[in-house]
Parts: C-alpha cells; sequence; structure tokens
C-alpha cells in the first residue's frame, strides 16, 4: 500500500496538468478567435503559444481550434491560398475524432467558399460536397444550408441560372423550417444577386429595405454591407446618385467592424461606380485605385473588373497613357484568371486608348482581339445551346422507346396469360372474352398513345430542325454584314487617312467601324431589336458606305412621326442586307448621283420598311451580274430569305418582302423599291 499512494498521487497531477493545458489552449484559441481580423502581430503569437502547448499534449479539439482559428487571420488579411491550407488541415485533423465531424464540415465549406472566390470551380464543389456529406451525416441543418448557398454560388457563376436559384430556394426553406435567421438571410442576398444581374424586372427595393432590417436585426454584418451594395448600385442606376454613395458609405462604416479585406474592395469598386455614373472620374478613380491595391494583396479575383472600370474613367478624361496601362493591366489579369468576358471588354478599350493617343495601327490591332474575343465568347455560347437541345432531344427520344419496349412487353404477357386459361370453364371462358375484349380496347388506346408519342416526338424534332436552321440563319446573316468586301473595303478607306495623315477622320471610322462591329455581334445574339437600334446600325453602316462612294452617295433614314421606334421591334439581322444589295447592285454602277432613302412607317398593325434607290434597277443589274464568270448570286440575299421563311414557320400572320422595279414616264429603270412588311403582333 505504500508503494501504491505516490503512484496514485503522480496519476493525479498528470490528470490535473492536462485539465489545465486544455482551459489553457480552450483560453488562448478564444483570444485568437478574437483577435484574427484585428491584430496580425498578436494573432500570430497566440498562434505560436498554443502550438508550444499543444507539442506537450495530444488535444485534438484545441489543435483544430487554432488551425481553423489562424486560417480566418489569413482569409482577413485577403491570402486566400494560404488559409484554404490551413482550413484543410483543420478539416482532416477533425476528421479522425468523431465528437469534431461538424467542425470538419464547417471546415471543408470554408475551403469550398474560398476556391470559389479564386475561380477554381471544379476545387470548390469536391470541397463542398465534402461539407454536405458530412452534414447530412450527422444532421447539421446548418452546414447543410451554408453548403446549398455555396454551391447555388458557383451555379450562378458558371451561368447555371436556374439551378443556382433552385438550390437557393432550397437553403432558403431549410432555414425556415428550422428558425436559421443567418441562413435565411443568406439565401435572401443570393437570391437577390441573381434578380439584380439577370432579372432587374424582379428586383424589389422595398424587400432589400426590410432583409436589410433583418440582418441588421440579427446582427449580420456582413449581409448588412450586401443589402447596402445592393442598394447602392440600384439608386446609382437610378441617378439618385447622392443617395448611391450614402448607400455605400453605410457600407464603409459597418466594414469598420466587420474588417473584411474582400468587403472593403467590393464597397470601394461600389463607390468608384457610383462615382463615375455622376460624371465625377476623378474620384472614382481613387477608389478604384484603392480597392485594385487591397485586392492585389490577396487572390485578385476582382482584379480584371476593377482595371476595366479605371480605364473607363482615364478614358472619359482623355488620360490616355493611363487608359492604356489599366487596359492592358486588365488584359493581364483577365487571361490570369481565364474570364474571356472580361479580356474582350478590355481588349475593346484598350484599342479606344490607342485610338486616343493616335496609334491606329495598334488601335486596329486591339480591336480585332476585340472581335476575335467577342466572337469566341457567342460561338461557345452558341455551341453550348446547341448541344443541350440535341442532348434534350436524344434523351426524350430513348425515354419513348424505352416506354414502346415496355408496353409491348405488357401486351405480349396479357396474350400469354389469355392462351394459358382458354380451355376453363364456360364460366371463366365468358370472364375471358370479356376481359379480351377489354384488352382490346386497351391495346386500341396504348397503341393511339404510341401514335400521339410518336407524332409529337416527330414534331420536337421537327422544331429542333427549325430551330438549328434559325441560329445557322442567324450566322449567315451575321456573315453577311460582316462580309470581307464590305471590311475590307472600310479599312482601306481608314488605311488611306492614315497614309494622308488625316489623323482625326481615321480616327472617327475607326472608332465608328469597331461600333459597327459590337452592334452586329450584339445584334446576333438577340431574335430582335428596337426601330432605333435597327436605325443606329444602318446608319453607322451607310456612313462607312459612303467613304466607298466618295461622297456620291446620299443617303437618308426617316422615321415616321406615328411610329415609336424604342417600343417597335422587328427580327434582328433583317434590313441591311437589303440595303447591301441596293448599293451593291443598284447604285454602284450608275453614274452621277445615287441616292438611297430608308423609311420606316407603319400603322396599328404592321411595321413597314421601305429601301428605294434611284439605282440602275434588277434587269440592268443582271445583265451586268451574267457577265461575271460563275453563277453570281447575293449571299446575304439568299441568306435573308432563308431566315425569313424560318421566322414565318408557324406564324398566322407571316412577314413578306415585296420588290418593286421603278419606271421613269418614259419607260426607263428609275431604280428599287423594297417593301418589307413586319407584323407588329408577331415582334412588337
Amino acid at each position: 500500500m505504500n508503494r501504491l499512494l505516490p503512484f496514485l498521487l503522480l496519476v493525479i497531477c498528470m490528470q490535473v496538468s492536462f485539465g489545465q493545458q486544455k482551459s489553457q489552449i480552450d483560453s488562448l484559441n478564444l483570444i485568437l478567435n478574437d483577435s484574427a481580423c484585428t491584430n496580425e502581430l498578436y494573432s500570430r503569437e497566440v498562434f505560436r503559444t498554443i502550438l508550444d502547448k499543444l507539442s506537450d499534449t495530444s488535444y485534438t479539439e484545441g489543435h483544430v481550434s487554432a488551425l481553423k482559428n489562424y486560417g480566418t487571420m489569413l482569409y482577413c488579411l485577403g491570402k486566400s491560398d494560404s488559409a484554404i491550407l490551413f482550413y484543410r488541415s483543420g478539416a482532416e485533423t477533425a476528421l479522425t475524432n468523431t465528437n469534431l465531424l461538424s467542425l470538419a464540415g464547417k471546415l471543408y465549406n470554408n475551403v469550398g467558399y474560398l476556391y470559389q472566390m479564386n475561380g477554381e470551380y471544379d476545387s470548390s464543389i469536391t470541397n463542398f460536397n465534402k461539407a454536405l456529406n458530412i452534414a447530412i451525416s450527422i444532421d447539421d441543418v446548418l452546414i447543410q444550408g451554408a453548403v446549398y448557398t455555396g454551391i447555388g454560388i458557383v451555379q450562378q457563376q458558371t451561368g447555371q441560372l436556374d439551378s443556382a436559384l433552385a438550390t437557393y430556394l432550397k437553403a432558403y426553406k431549410l432555414a425556415e423550417t428550422n428558425d436559421l435567421p443567418q441562413l435565411k438571410v443568406l439565401a435572401m442576398v443570393n437570391i437577390a444577386t441573381i434578380h439584380y444581374d439577370h432579372f432587374p424586372e424582379r428586383v424589389d427595393v422595398n424587400a432589400l429595405h426590410e432583409n436589410l432590417k433583418f440582418a441588421t436585426e440579427i446582427g449580420d454584418l456582413r449581409h448588412q454591407i450586401s443589402f447596402l451594395e445592393f442598394l447602392g448600385y440600384i439608386a446609382s442606376d437610378s441617378s439618385d446618385h447622392k443617395q448611391a454613395i450614402d448607400y455605400f458609405n453605410q457600407a464603409i462604416l459597418v466594414n469598420k467592424e466587420l474588417k473584411d479585406q474582400n468587403a472593403q474592395v467590393l464597397i470601394l469598386q461600389g463607390l468608384g461606380y457610383a462615382h463615375t455614373n455622376q460624371g465625377n472620374y476623378e474620384e472614382s478613380a481613387k477608389f478604384l485605385e484603392e480597392a485594385i491595391q487591397i485586392a492585389s494583396q490577396g487572390s485578385g479575383a476582382n482584379l480584371p473588373r476593377l482595371y476595366l472600370d479605371n480605364t473607363i474613367n482615364y478614358l472619359r478624361m482623355e488620360a490616355y497613357d493611363l487608359a492604356e496601362k489599366s487596359a492592358r493591366r486588365s488584359i493581364e489579369e483577365a487571361e490570369r484568371m481565364k474570364n474571356s468576358e472580361y479580356l474582350a471588354q478590355a481588349y475593346k478599350r484598350l484599342a479606344e486608348a490607342l485610338n486616343g493617343k493616335g496609334e491606329f495601327a495598334q488601335a486596329y490591332l486591339a480591336q480585332l482581339e476585340h472581335s476575335e474575343r467577342s466572337k469566341e465568347i457567342l460561338d461557345a455560347t452558341k455551341s453550348k445551346q446547341l448541344t443541350e437541345m440535341e442532348t434534350k432531344y436524344e434523351t426524350e427520344k430513348k425515354e419513348a422507346a424505352i416506354a414502346s419496349l415496355s408496353k409491348e412487353a405488357q401486351i405480349q404477357n396479357l396474350k400469354l396469360e389469355k392462351q394459358r386459361y382458354g380451355l376453363v370453364s364456360l364460366a371463366v371462358l365468358i370472364a375471358i372474352i370479356i376481359g379480351g375484349s377489354v384488352l382490346g380496347y386497351r391495346q386500341y388506346q396504348l397503341k393511339q398513345e404510341r401514335n400521339l408519342k410518336d407524332l409529337e416526338l416527330s414534331e420536337t424534332k421537327k422544331r429542333l430542325e427549325i430551330e438549328q436552321q434559325y441560329r445557322k440563319s442567324e450566322l449567315k446573316a451575321l456573315r453577311s454584314q460582316m462580309n470581307p468586301h464590305f471590311v475590307f473595303n472600310a479599312l482601306n478607306s481608314i488605311q488611306e487617312y492614315i497614309m494622308l495623315n488625316e489623323k482625326k477622320l481615321a480616327g472617327k471610322y475607326l472608332g465608328k467601324f469597331a461600333d459597327l462591329m459590337r452592334t452586329y455581334l450584339n445584334h446576333s445574339q438577340q431574335k430582335s431589336v428596337t426601330v432605333q437600334e435597327e436605325v443606329d446600325a444602318l446608319k453607322l453602316y451607310l456612313e462607312l458606305e459612303k467613304l466607298r462612294f466618295e461622297d456620291e452617295l446620299i443617303a437618308e433614314v426617316n422615321v415616321s412621326p406615328t411610329l415609336d421606334p424604342h417600343l417597335t421591334e422587328l427580327p434582328a439581322l433583317l434590313v441591311q442586307p437589303f440595303v447591301e444589295n441596293a448599293l451593291k447592285h443598284g447604285l454602284l454602277h450608275k453614274k452621277g448621283l445615287r441616292r438611297l432613302e430608308l423609311t420606316f412607317e407603319g400603322d396599328q398593325e404592321n411595321l413597314r420598311v421601305l429601301v428605294r434607290d434611284n439605282g440602275i434597277g434588277r434587269e440592268a443589274s443582271q445583265k451586268i451580274n451574267s457577265r461575271k464568270p460563275g453563277n453570281h448570286k447575293s449571299y446575304a440575299t439568299g441568306a435573308i430569305q432563308e431566315r425569313i421563311d424560318l421566322i414565318n414557320f408557324g406564324l398566322k400572320n407571316p412577314l413578306a418582302v415585296d420588290i418593286q422595279d421603278l419606271k421613269t414616264s418614259d419607260g426607263l429603270a428609275d431604280g428599287t423599291l423594297v417593301t418589307i412588311t413586319v407584323p407588329l403582333d408577331a415582334f412588337g
């Protein structure tokens, strides 16, 4: 007994010592959590102290908490890559203890969020799914809601808007069911983001004020900032610049308490946006430069947009050297982030800056890069849409085939059943006859249903083919408007101005050429445009075509005062090919003054577009073309006729084109009149 007593005392002392170490580590973690985003040097010292104490004991929870808190400090400093390492290490350590699975789920969710911020979406989804699996296994609805929100953000940023809204709604319902106010406000923020960015008609300012009030009541600083930013952008878009700046300044005050570097970047970007809209470009540039400095210390995810916004400020201040420098930085960051949209916009702004400096050759090359990048975006979008339609069609086709085989198998089984019971008693025979009649009627119904399904499948396939032809015709129409003859003629004329040292004229027409290319690319993505948009595009086109005719062309574009050009719509890429034909086949071969008149008029039922020229007429033009080698045919007219046929498919009141040969009183050719009639009930 005397020998056992010292050993028992030693064990008791060791237990007391271990308990004290745990208590000390827990206290230090509380201090580290409080100072993580406020005092870097102090936080680093506390973290080192915790590691020293952990070296003498095995305390998993304390170790995980220290890694989490230190990762938070790195995140607040904008060092997201380093924060990911500490969060992931904490999650992996937490998985070794079943009592810490909730903490592991939270840390994997943090890793997913940081990867999403860096634009690494595959890695983001991988870690979100790890967090979701853990949350479901332990029935932690708070983590589930946070993960749903993170996945929704990735879906939103990759253009899956319907999926993103569905995922956010799932998080919102989870919050409603389980009384989770912070998750609820987070879901509302993200739904509001999609509405503001993609469906502005759904934005409810009163609801945003209510959401801001709710976030304030529950002390959610981060989402107070988010709602203030929404209200700031909406006020700025409504030209209430003073109110917009006030909202962003309120967000700055809230972030002084939150101390979030990434939030600070977004708020400063918003202030820059508001000041730019107000016309205060120098003040806007100051805020954006401050945002760039902060963003450069972190992952730099916002840098392409920040440099691009500042380029616009410098262009409007006519500080072209600064604009060029800022545009090139935007290009570098967009290439690093692999953001094709910002890359295209940055090349456009670079072309404007170089044009302002008088470096027209370099401006032209930058504009070509912009056009090429824009075309890549357009092609990728159309290819994606076509692939989705083809996939949907193949899926429906397979489902229909499976359903058909299943029904045929059922019919065969019923026939065998009937044969097996064919020799039973008269009563059973009567029952079988009755049953056979029922089955026969059912077979007839099944056959009718199969025929109906086949008909629906045929119609679906036909619609898909029509849609594919429609998209091809859109591209043909676009190619006809950007045909090499017109492009080279315009560029040769601009080059001639450059050679003659007519810098202002060269810059003017290069700008118009760039605007026209951008307009055609934009219109190619729309099914219809307003009359005003069509008129603006035609005026640009005619100004460039006048260069070829050397002031021997008078072109007028008139809109009837009874027509509202901002509300009346017509199919995109429709009128220009007829104008091209008038110039190329009617006026090009005419001697003397050439005249082209375009008139937009209409009534309550139809819009009419009249294209009239005083050219040589179709008969003389055909004789000239017949002398050319090959079977000459206007590519633009062929493409537009094909497109008109596709547009008219299924319309009660079709679009119509009438071409009239004009004659003088002596019976001589006096030009051509093309009348395009567009039914307003089909196109607005």
